[in-house]
């Protein structure tokens, strides 16, 4: 019996995740669209098809990508039927259990918003004989990918069954309005695809998600833990008359904290009340930045790396990206992190500030070394975006950003890059990028000697004015008035910047032939990280 190749890509991807107001309606778009891919993975397992991707030892409950590799003994289009079968089923389960439940509290048009989800999934699929001979799966792997490329490029254009001239969804304008919902005073008018990412629960830990404003907290909260306990922090509270008014609540309890979410920190009213109390009463510690960092990772030249893999070889490299997967929870949870989605090699996490840096080498590096036990002729790496973002930034815009940042990572030449988008409100963004090694090496230096108040904050502005002022000067030229500021600086009698090691360590990455720019960016970018981590220590900002 001839052996297929087997090609599944289930979607909308992108459009479909990032349509969101809020951290929970992401979270549960990208686990929605993995849930569905384990279950056709698990399908196509039971009928006794071969899993190349995900592996055939593939945990459900993890990150599964939303493109599927099997080999399949004879033609597949009664295996595809069945698949196909099993994860409408699924999808229909969790969004009747949405419509029952709502439509006992609220008015729902359950007719519009079944036609809606009924007309969600896009399914490709290709299929390509594996030729006898050493090299037949590759070849079939490479047509199948190609083929799939050219499928994804002919959309079909049906009309749409439930569409008329009424108003729209708020999440993504596209579909009409079935519901309303009224949550911690906000109302919300969404259309059957919003209702099920913002209601549905594929299991217990659904809906119980931080809010990017506690994210953002989370580097006072973190130097809170080193100096006090929850019983005095909850006399506090009750003191203050916060106890009742402090209604928004976390998922998961804070060890001083308690469940009270982090946007009660900033400026709602009564706001400063709170924090005249907190210094009053001698509580160490300072007021929270507005901003949190979203990480987006994504492994570089995958395709080239497995373009010379024979079938046993593909499962082995596809055993690793599970593997990477599995584990990226743990280290964005172990920052303070909330992770959105963890699939094959794509990362999309939320992460305090303090820690964001740290969290995204930690990710990198295990990448590396996950598929540096494969003896791979050329081993993948990771690249990564940071964008640091106003925690009241609409959701859609500071994922965008931080997708631009991801692509601005991997024009930087070879790639294993990182870069960061820094977007403050009341200025223009900043924008640094660089290899990893060298590039989070220098901007570590950077935070250090930030943090321990050796770097005088002009620095950073005045070499961005010689840059934009007489960047046409020879780099040597530009350099020498560099360290000529550099040096009244560490010479200032009233200059924080006076340690001969401080001026020696700056000097030294200023003679590598990064562009003065680059570096005052660099420094910029650094203050912020560096004031985020005095917090984490439980100590004011700069």
């Amino acid at each position: 019996m001839p052996q297929f190749l087997l090609l599944l890509a289930l979607g909308p991807v992108q459009e479909f995740i990032v349509a969101g107001r809020r951290c929970r309606d992401l979270q549960f778009g990208s686990k929605l669209l993995s849930h569905l891919a384990a279950k056709a993975a698990c399908e196509l397992k039971e009928c006794g098809a071969q899993l190349v991707f995900p592996p055939p030892d593939f945990e459900p409950r993890a990150g599964v990508a939303n493109k599927i590799l099997v080999v399949v003994e004879g033609e597949p289009q009664t295996l595809l039927q069945s698949v196909r079968g099993v994860v409408w089923q699924e999808l229909q389960r969790l969004s009747e259990e949405v419509w029952t439940q709502f439509g006992r509290e609220s008015a729902l048009e359950t007719a519009k918003a079944r036609a809606q989800i009924a007309d969600l999934l896009e399914w490709q699929s290709i299929a390509v004989p594996i030729e006898d001979g050493d090299d037949g799966f590759q070849k079939a792997r490479i047509l199948a990918e190609q083929l799939l490329a050219a499928r994804k490029n002919l959309r079909d254009f049906a009309p749409v069954s439930w569409g008329d001239q009424s108003e729209k969804s708020v999440l993504d304008g596209n579909r009409e309005v079935v519901a309303t919902v009224r949550e911690h005073a906000k109302t919300e008018k969404l259309c059957g695809v919003a209702l099920l990412k913002r209601k549905g629960k594929i299991d217990a830990e659904d809906g119980r998600f931080f809010s990017t404003s506690h994210i953002a907290a989370q580097d006072v909260l973190a130097g809170w833990e080193k100096h006090h306990d929850a019983a005095l922090f909850a006399d506090f509270v009750r003191d203050c008359g916060r106890q009742n008014s402090w209604t928004l609540q976390t998922p998961r309890r804070d060890s001083v904290f308690d469940h009270y979410d982090g946007e009660h920190l900033f400026d709602e009213p009564g706001a400063g009340d709170f924090w005249k109390a907190w210094t009053k009463n001698d509580f160490p510690g300072a007021r929270p930045l507005p901003y949190y960092a979203i990480l987006v990772a994504d492994g570089d030249d995958i395709g080239e790396a497995i373009a010379p893999l024979d079938w046993a070889r593909c499962t082995d490299f596809s055993r690793a990206l599970s593997q990477f997967s599995t584990q990226v929870e743990g280290i964005v949870r172990e920052a303070r992190g909330e992770l959105i989605y963890a699939g094959g090699d794509d990362v999309t996490a939320l992460l305090p500030l303090h820690s964001a840096l740290g969290a995204a080498k930690q990710l990198h590096d295990l990448f590396g070394e996950t598929f540096g036990e494969l003896n791979l002729e050329k081993p993948p790496t990771l690249s990564a975006g940071l964008a640091l973002v106003h925690h009241q930034t609409p959701l859609s815009q500071a994922l965008q950003m931080a997708r631009n940042a991801e692509t601005r990572a991997k024009k930087v030449d070879g790639k294993d890059a990182l870069a960061i988008i820094q977007a403050k409100r009341g200025g223009a963004p900043i924008e640094i990028a660089g290899k990893w090694g060298d590039f989070d090496g220098r901007l570590n230096d950077f935070i250090e000697l930030a943090g321990d108040g050796d770097l005088a904050s002009g620095l950073a502005y005045e070499w961005r004015d010689l840059a934009l002022n007489v960047g046409g000067l020879p780099p040597e030229a530009l350099r020498a008035l560099a360290r000529q500021s550099l040096q009244r600086k560490a010479q200032g009698t009233s200059s924080k910047f006076r340690k001969t090691e401080t001026a020696s360590k700056v000097f030294e990455h200023l003679e590598t032939g990064v562009s003065l720019e680059n570096l005052a960016n660099e420094l910029v970018v650094a203050s912020l990280f560096a004031g985020a981590k005095k917090l984490a220590q439980g100590e004011k900002t700069l």
